[in-house]
């Protein structure tokens, strides 16, 4: 069964739609876990100064640590934000560059 060129953009333009939708909710997530993360370490450091330490608040800072990172490096690679050494590419003309820029931003 084929399909039309015009059910194919459609398709085309939901799916774009939909990444975007899960984009943005996973960036709301990461900025959500993060100021969780500085709440709970702040508490900590009040808590613990006042003599009352929360037993279970350095494990949830890790793990939200942890998530973030992971998560980001999500991110990172879909805005091209990743650091690169360009040291080698930077040398070479514009053919061999552009040759090597594929594997290097996969």
């Amino acid at each position: 069964m084929y399909f039309s060129d015009t059910s194919n953009l459609s398709m085309n333009s939901a799916k774009k739609q939909i990444f975007s939708i899960l984009n943005h909710i996973e960036e709301v997530i990461i900025v959500s876990m993060f100021a969780l993360m500085v709440i709970i370490i702040f508490v900590q450091v009040i808590m613990r100064k006042a003599g009352n330490s929360l037993s279970w608040s350095e494990e949830l800072g890790k793990f939200l640590f942890v998530w973030i990172s992971w998560m980001g490096i999500s991110l990172g690679q879909r805005e091209g934000e990743h650091i690169k050494i360009t040291m080698l590419t930077d040398r070479l003309s514009a053919w061999p560059r552009s040759s090597t820029s594929f594997p290097i931003s996969s």
